[in-house]
């Protein structure tokens, strides 16, 4: 369903192999405290989720646990879990990765002391880096994200799990992680894709050449499956649809933004704010534009390039800042506001109210900008409540279609990473319809979106409010 965000998710969540980001020119090395966390800080000391032992990726990897090379076929679970997650999963290359030429360039522009391989900054997302008084005697750093960086340390919960004699609830009372909530499985997994007061793609990071940070929780799971949601699967754990797994996630990744603006060590550099929290293309695009810079007249086609992109236009939620601000980046506002506005239009209004003023308050200090930001995380608080446990019907996501399409034509989707957003709250949409026989949104439509979204350097607002305007089309 996802295959086409292959590409995008693995550039923008796990540095690849492949260039594509300018690195920084800048030799200085900059104090480690400034990047989130102290490089000189030994493994011992590194916070850890939980006090279980981690074993390693080894003792999950057997071929009568979860290393089949085929499907068991009298077994409630399949089995080939690893072998899917090795052969598959960019989380299990996550370590490799900073061997590479790009990572080591990274480290020297970043002037980090020791390899990017052995530095805490690197590792703290690119493995499961516990404290080596939690790691067991198979246990190996080399195998990167692997099988307890997310269902926890396995010293308590092995020995059961591998006997099939206890159930799920009790695999989770011995310290199992219940990656199946979509809820916990978002706290999870925005620890790297989004940050923590620890972890955190600060604008020097990317300058110095690390990929642009994207995060949706339902496109991520769907991506990175190594499993089978087969009946046993769902008997064990239930069921959630797409769309309530994206709608969570979408709540709990701008929370997170929030507080790790407004009570984090990230929001500002000195005399600069810290420029991951404001819009990319603020900044970054071209300025060399021809007459027509939104080829309203003249469609690009595919061989088009990054010069005809539009520099500005007016945007109703940002529009009270004008063309040459640098814009906070609200793309994960723009989609709870969608949200908000399917339980009552009045709250729509007032979350896409309280953008506005975000965006105002953006211009005139911290202060302002932090209680315009205080103000839509109240907001995200009681929506988050009221969505928790909601249950989205075939009205309820035509419904969003719809709020979709409108606000494309308000030009909310102007940014490519709100946009990009936008592409994936359509893939859940179209999953959670599918699922009930619902075919409305074609194949047409969603290739115009992706095909829009494809590249950041080529991506052009009009052409992508035009893929919009097809949904729902034959």
């Amino acid at each position: 369903m996802r295959h086409f965000l292959t590409f995008l998710i693995v550039t923008s969540s796990l540095m690849t192999v492949a260039p594509g980001m300018a690195s920084s020119n800048e030799d200085i090395p900059l104090p480690m405290e400034t990047l989130g966390a102290a490089d000189a800080t030994t493994a011992d000391q590194v916070p850890a989720p939980k006090e279980d032992l981690h074993l390693g990726v080894a003792s999950c990897a057997g071929s009568n646990c979860h290393g089949a090379a085929r499907p068991y076929q009298n077994s409630s679970v399949v089995q080939n879990e690893y072998t899917i997650w090795n052969r598959e999963d960019p989380h299990s290359k996550s370590y490799a990765v900073l061997l590479n030429d790009r990572s080591k360039r990274i480290a020297r522009n970043l002037g980090l002391p020791k390899p990017p391989e052995a530095s805490k900054i690197c590792l703290d997302c690119h493995a499961d880096n516990v404290p080596v008084s939690l790691r067991g005697k198979r246990f190996d750093i080399n195998d990167g994200v692997g099988c307890e960086a997310c269902h926890g340390g396995g010293n308590r919960y092995l020995g059961p799990h591998v006997s099939g004699e206890v159930t799920h609830q009790q695999n989770l009372d011995l310290g199992l992680y219940p990656t199946e909530k979509p809820e916990e499985r978002a706290q999870l997994c925005i620890q790297c894709h989004v940050g923590d007061q620890e972890r955190f793609a600060i604008h020097k990071i990317m300058g110095a050449g690390h990929p642009r940070i994207s995060f949706e929780l339902d496109t991520f799971t769907e991506v990175h499956k190594h499993y089978v949601m087969d009946t046993d699967y769902l008997k064990r754990k239930g069921v959630y649809s797409h769309v309530n797994t994206w709608a969570i996630g979408q709540i709990k990744a701008a929370r997170r933004f929030i507080d790790l603006y407004n009570n984090g060590k990230h929001s500002h550099r000195g005399l600069m704010p810290e420029l991951s929290f404001f819009d990319c293309e603020a900044c970054h695009h071209e300025t060399l534009v021809p007459s027509d810079p939104m080829r309203e007249s003249h469609p690009s086609g595919k061989g088009d390039s990054a010069t005809s992109k539009l520099l500005w236009e007016p945007r109703a939620l940002s529009s009270n800042i004008g063309s040459g601000a640098v814009r906070f980046n609200d793309s994960g506002f723009v989609m709870t506001a969608l949200l908000g506005e399917l339980i009552a239009h009045d709250r729509g209004d007032q979350m896409r109210s309280a953008i506005m003023t975000l965006h105002k308050a953006s211009q005139v200090d911290q202060p302002s900008l932090q209680q315009a930001l205080k103000t839509i995380d109240h907001q995200l608080e009681s929506l988050e409540t009221d969505l928790l446990h909601h249950t989205y019907t075939v009205d309820d996501c035509h419904q969003l279609l719809r709020l979709l399409i409108s606000r494309s034509r308000q030009n909310d989707f102007y940014s490519y990473a709100a946009a990009e957003q936008a592409v994936m709250a359509i893939e859940a949409i179209r999953a959670t319809l599918e699922q009930q026989g619902d075919r409305s949104i074609t194949d047409n439509s969603m290739n115009a979106l992706r095909n829009a979204t494809q590249n950041p350097d080529g991506f052009h607002p009009a052409l992508f409010r035009g893929a919009m305007a097809t949904l729902g089309s034959p």
